[in-house]
Formats: structure tokens, C-alpha cells, sequence
């Protein structure tokens, strides 16, 4: 998994095979968060952007 450039990993989800399937990072400052979707190759994908990683937690299923 690839994270882009300027930003940092700071949480996975897995599935209940232990793939990851979602990738949490943030800027440097930790001021934006972002939600990518990752899929069986590894390969991220944009999915959302917000202030609070807790707002992923509808896209997720998960507790952040």
C-alpha cells in the first residue's frame, strides 16, 4: 500500500480475513484526514475527506 506524498498512515481497517480493506491518513499537522479505499492489489483509492477521522465511521462500519 502506497500512501501519498505529505501524508501520514494512521490507522487500517481490516475485514475478517485480515485484508485491509480501508486506510486512514492524515496531513502532517493533522488539521485534514482521509479515507481511502484499498483494494486486493493494495492499490488505494480516494474516498473522503474530513476534519475528525470519526466521520468515516459511516463508510467504514467501524468505530473509529
Amino acid at each position: 500500500m502506497k500512501i501519498p506524498k505529505g501524508q501520514k498512515l494512521w490507522e487500517t481497517v481490516c475485514d475478517e480475513k485480515g485484508r485491509v480493506k480501508w486506510a486512514i491518513t492524515s496531513d502532517p499537522a493533522r488539521t485534514v484526514y482521509y479515507l481511502y479505499s484499498v483494494n486486493g492489489d493494495g492499490l488505494i483509492m480516494w474516498t473522503k475527506k474530513t476534519g475528525s477521522p470519526a466521520g468515516f465511521e459511516k463508510y467504514t462500519g467501524v468505530r473509529i
